[in-house]
């Protein structure tokens, strides 16, 4: 790292030409945005695939979700039909020694 910034600052009058041409180089906002467009439109089918995918993968953790919730509250409403108590599972005993 140090070697690197010491041939920097020797070579200081080749640097500024330097740093002109790798941001000449370096792809701008536009640049980036307009490439992601063109890639979408040439593969427009996979991204329609990718999207409905997704969505449909998006429906089901949802669904998942709501199953996982429904059951949880009816586990309780059986508890209080039933008049089970929640309370926690006693610690285990020691062996007694032989």
């Amino acid at each position: 790292m140090m070697r690197r910034g010491l041939k920097f600052m020797v070579h200081r009058k080749l640097a500024p030409a330097l740093q002109s041409w790798l941001a000449a180089l370096a792809p701008s906002d536009k640049q980036d945005s307009m490439t992601k467009a063109l890639r979408h439109l040439l593969h427009r089918g996979l991204s329609r695939g990718w999207v409905g995918w997704h969505a449909q993968w998006r429906e089901a953790v949802r669904e998942r979700e709501r199953a996982r919730h429904r059951a949880k509250l009816l586990k309780v409403r059986v508890r209080v039909r039933v008049g089970v108590r929640v309370r926690p599972l006693p610690k285990p005993q020691p062996l007694p020694k032989p």
